[in-house]
This record gives C-alpha cells, sequence and structure tokens, in this order.
C-alpha cells in the first residue's frame, strides 16, 4: 500500500492505472471494500485511488468527536498531497456520503459523483429507518458492553444479511477479521458523525456535479431503493445492477465497474480553460 500525511496522520491508499483520478470511497467496515474494484478492465485508462479512512487498515486513527466535514475535509487533504485538482469520487455506503459532503464543500473538485446505495435516512420512510434503529439500537448495545465483534456481526447482518463473513473473506481474504479490528471507528467514529451529519434534500439538490446512483434489486426492505429513487428525482442518472445484496462489487465487480466506466466517460473533467483534461 501507498501512505500519505494528511494534517499529521498517515492515511494508507492503493493505487492503480493512470489517467483522470478516480477516488473509491469504502463503506463502514470493510475497509478494502472497494479493492475488487482495482484493475478492472472496464476502468483501464483510469487513475483509481481507494483510501482507507482515518482508524481503518493501515491509516492512523482520529479521537471522536469526528463530524462529516471532517472526514471529507481528510480526502480533500489526500487530493491535495497527491496533487489532484479535481477527481472523480466513486462512493459505496458511507463513504458514499463523505463524497457527497467533500463534494459540497469544494465542488469545483468534482468532476462526477457515482452513489453507491448511501444511507440517507431523510429519503427513507419511517418503516425503512425504523428497521436501521432497531439493527443500530441492538449493534450499539453489545459494542457498549465490549462485545465488538457481536456489535459487528448484528448491524452486518442487517446490512449485507447473514453469511456476510464467509462472502467477504472468499473476495477479500482475511476482510472479516479486519471489520472487527476496525469496528470502533465504525461504531464510535462514523456512527457518531453520521447522526450529527447536517445533510438533507435541499442540499442534494445544491450538488452540481453529475450524479449516478447505483442500486441492487431487494426485496422486503425498502430503504435504499427509497434512496435511489430520491437521487433519481433530483436529476441522477439511475443504475439498477442484478445482484442480490448490498455488497455490491465486493459480491461481483464487473457490472458495477462497467456502469461507473460509462458514467465517468459521460462527464470528463475539465480543465481550467473549459475543454475536456482527458
Amino acid at each position: 500500500m501507498n501512505e500519505a500525511t494528511v494534517d499529521g496522520r498517515r492515511i494508507s491508499f492503493h493505487e492503480a492505472g493512470a489517467g483522470e483520478p478516480v477516488l473509491l470511497l469504502h463503506p463502514g467496515f470493510v475497509a478494502d471494500g472497494m479493492l475488487p474494484l482495482l484493475g478492472r478492465p472496464e476502468l483501464a485508462g483510469f487513475r483509481l485511488i481507494a483510501p482507507h479512512r482515518s482508524g481503518y487498515g493501515a491509516s492512523e486513527p482520529r479521537p471522536a468527536p469526528v463530524a462529516m466535514g471532517d472526514l471529507a475535509l481528510e480526502l480533500l487533504g489526500l487530493m491535495d498531497q497527491l496533487g489532484i485538482g479535481a477527481a472523480h469520487a466513486v462512493g459505496h455506503s458511507f463513504g458514499a456520503n463523505v463524497a457527497l459532503e467533500a463534494c459540497r464543500i469544494a465542488p469545483e473538485r468534482f468532476a462526477s459523483l457515482a452513489l453507491l446505495e448511501p444511507p440517507l435516512g431523510f429519503f427513507m420512510s419511517s418503516e425503512a429507518t425504523g428497521v436501521i434503529t432497531s439493527v443500530i439500537g441492538q449493534a450499539m448495545q453489545q459494542f457498549a458492553s465490549g462485545d465488538v465483534e457481536a456489535a459487528s456481526t448484528t448491524w452486518l447482518d442487517g446490512a449485507f444479511g447473514p453469511g456476510w463473513q464467509q462472502l467477504l473473506d472468499q473476495r477479500l481474504p482475511g476482510a472479516s477479521g479486519q471489520v472487527v479490528k476496525d469496528a470502533p471507528t465504525a461504531l464510535a467514529v462514523e456512527g457518531g458523525a453520521l447522526q450529527t451529519w447536517q445533510f438533507g434534500p435541499a442540499d442534494v439538490g445544491q450538488i452540481s456535479a453529475p450524479i449516478l446512483s447505483v442500486v441492487h434489486p431487494q426485496a422486503g426492505w425498502t430503504g435504499f431503493h427509497e434512496v435511489h429513487q430520491g437521487l433519481v428525482a433530483a436529476s441522477a442518472e439511475a443504475l439498477e445492477v442484478e445482484l442480490p445484496s448490498h455488497l455490491l462489487q465486493i459480491l461481483d465487480p464487473a457490472p458495477v465497474a462497467g456502469g461507473v466506466a460509462r458514467f465517468l466517460s459521460r462527464h470528463p473533467i475539465e480543465s481550467p480553460t473549459g475543454t475536456s483534461a482527458a
């Protein structure tokens, strides 16, 4: 892995390819959740950068409380360290929320946003948010009692479905163990940041960068489809991938990489003179 220093903290990141930069922002708990997209032939011709947020993997932790704005500024600081003026961002779940906040802070630095099932509660029905609240409440009780592994399992059984450990380890060897190591960051730091995030439908409407909303067909719980519908109503392009869970690109990167690559190609980074930088 590569390393950079952002605000005095070590931030680790994977990097592959050359061309327009694409920031791949991982979901909560799974530090290498975007790694399956690196090296995909569909994304050839792009410079792919997949950082670990602070407190994940080899990146140094930061003490709570942490706001979404702090995580966004960390991402912008990494861009500065890597000499990236403007980039595309592809975020999965919580990583998509970080992308939205970074684009709100510095809109001129993002040519496009591809959002893979972000947990935007303001677009969800009370029934959908009730399910999330119940799962998170149980997980946080387990975390408070010191059972980090049980808390991680409860949270991700809800997000990914039972059996996620085996699926993760098949595609990212050792990932389920890393989930437990990184769980205090996901639960205590990022969970708090999400609860205090002041962001709503009006903020989505103010995002000037083109947005792609990616969703999978889901029976039962409707939350991600409600978010998808809200984003599309706010002018996002839509992509539905035939995958069975929120694991998305971890489960099968090909349809995600293909759809994202077509979207990125339609929205090249503009140079300061107003022409394509490609």
